[in-house]
């Protein structure tokens, strides 16, 4: 049990509950903080219920008996209360998750919100079935450390018996006038009493089956939420699998147009540079063929006249 509230601590302490972000989605975050920290008060109480369940089965006194029963019967009080608080918020959530993805299609925010909501939910289903699994296995060691005791008192009882007597029913009163008319009655009415007295103690600790069916309802109510979250989820997940898809190719295609863009680049290049030479080749030839012999002779001519 010390190791399971060490794990406790360690999940809890990953909670920052600090200042709330005036940020992005700022109420929404502080909700969920808020559900965090009772979803980790939930787990820490279910182990400390387990804990005064096995002080309450093992008391070699009534009076630790009593002590372990009173403090069991408050934390167990305490706890159902909290349950029902987190999946009335958790409903709430869905419920102002759902308004808001109507009103913004296709909003980030509102994936976000899903995703934390069902985050959540499955921590709440978690922590209820832990809760609803101590409850059972502790009604199963109740009955049979009555069947012992019992046996005990009187050695021939039957199953049968055992179990009139602990499902009551106005049976156990029988069972009460057959040990008392066997033989040490005066010790056997003392042990019975005390088994009686012990017995109507951690009944009161005992959840009845309408309390298990209220547990099992409110798990349940919590699993098909999730489960219709999950396949929302799926679909979010195949969504961003296609963007990604999507966001690979179209990077492909960046690449491509970037090589063949620089590719045009070079062919653009090479073909102005081949005009340049080309025309740079033309405008040679026409100089040489026509303006430079005409400087040459008009050279000559000035020479002659001179001489003259």
């Amino acid at each position: 049990m010390v190791d399971r509230m060490d794990e406790l601590r360690g999940e809890c302490s990953d909670i920052e509950m600090g200042e709330p972000s005036r940020g992005f989605m700022a109420a929404f975050f502080e909700e969920v903080n808020g559900v965090k920290a009772a979803l980790c008060t939930m787990a820490a109480s279910v182990a400390r219920i387990e804990a005064l369940q096995s002080e309450s089965l093992t008391a070699t006194s009534a009076e630790e008996g009593k002590a372990a029963a009173k403090q069991l019967q408050e934390e167990s009080g305490g706890m159902n209360v909290l349950a029902k608080k987190v999946r009335a918020q958790l409903k709430a959530m869905d419920a102002a998750n759902k308004l808001f993805a109507k009103k913004n299609p296709g909003a980030s925010e509102a994936r976000i919100r899903t995703n934390m909501h069902a985050t959540l939910s499955r921590k709440f289903v978690e922590s209820m079935a832990e809760y609803q699994e101590v409850q059972a296995r502790f009604k199963s060691k109740h009955r049979e450390r009555m069947a012992r005791q019992y046996r005990m008192v009187q050695p021939s009882i039957s199953q049968e018996e055992i179990d009139a007597a602990l499902d009551g029913g106005g049976q156990e009163e029988v069972f009460s006038q057959t040990v008392l008319q066997g033989p040490g009655h005066a010790q056997a009415r003392q042990e019975l009493s005390d088994i009686q007295e012990r017995r109507r103690d951690i009944d009161k600790l005992v959840p009845p089956d309408t309390s298990i069916a209220e547990l099992h309802q409110l798990f349940l109510d919590m699993s098909v939420l999730v489960e219709a979250q999950g396949e929302l989820l799926d679909q979010v997940e195949y969504t961003v699998a296609q963007s990604v898809d999507y966001t690979g190719r179209a990077v492909d295609e960046l690449r491509s147009a970037a090589y063949y863009q620089a590719q045009a680049r070079k062919k653009c290049c090479c073909v102005v540079v081949t005009l340049l030479i080309v025309v740079g080749v033309v405008v040679l030839t026409l100089y040489f063929r026509y303006v430079a012999p005409d400087g040459g002779d008009g050279d000559g001519d000035g020479e002659g006249g001179d001489e003259e």
